[in-house]
């Protein structure tokens, strides 16, 4: 459909950071903590499922805003929340929270900086990269004859020049700079992936 001579898979082989907080009033740290959390493993059963199945929608501006999906799933407060926070404590469900739209918030120079790291290293790299506060996104990736970058990091700032300090700061303090930025210069979609809905039959009912 993209009439694209070539692709290549990336599947993320390492995760070293993935939170956004954008630094609005110009007074956060350029480095901060990036702590690992430990999970504890569930199965999930039907009620996980209509939990994420509701929860996972914008929520109405209400006095109640829980109250029409906890009447779907036919559960009280107290269980719904402490399915919430179960799904939490499991990792299942990341984060319950408000999201907000960087663009509009203005950070428009939001830069993929891939980085070609040797291998033995780019673990720690890796690690390094993901404590500067700008850096949202950061993962480890295969290489390719093709595409020699193997790490991802998602940079945001308000103009091209506070992006691009941050990365000069990443090389000066990693000592690599071998790396391409990749900026976005047209947004075709971006929405989340929902689960446990019927979206996925109607898209593939849609297209037969």
């Amino acid at each position: 459909m993209t009439k694209a001579d070539d692709y290549i898979i990336l599947p993320t082989l390492k995760l070293f950071k993935i939170a956004v907080k954008l630094d609005t009033g110009g007074k956060n740290s350029k480095k901060e903590i990036v702590k690992k959390r430990a999970f504890k493993a569930i199965e999930l059963n039907n009620l996980h499922k209509k939990v994420i199945k509701y929860a996972q929608e914008d929520l109405p501006i209400t006095s109640e805003p829980f109250a029409d999906m906890i009447k779907k799933i036919r559960v009280d407060y107290e269980t719904f929340f402490a399915t919430l926070d179960e799904l939490k404590e499991s990792g299942v469900m990341r984060r319950f929270a408000t999201i907000l739209n960087h663009r509009k918030a203005g950070f428009s120079a939001n830069a993929m900086v891939v980085w070609d790291i040797d291998d033995d290293i780019a673990e720690e790299m890796g690690k390094n990269m993901s404590t500067f506060s700008a850096v949202s996104h950061c993962y480890l990736r295969p290489k390719f004859p093709n595409w020699p970058y193997n790490i991802f990091s998602m940079i945001h700032g308000k103009s091209r020049e506070e992006t691009e300090r941050t990365i000069k700061e990443i090389e000066k303090e990693t000592r690599y700079n071998k790396n391409k930025y990749l900026y976005s210069s047209k947004e075709f979609k971006k929405v989340r992936v929902k689960y446990f809905n019927d979206d996925i039959l109607d898209w593939e009912k849609n297209r037969s």
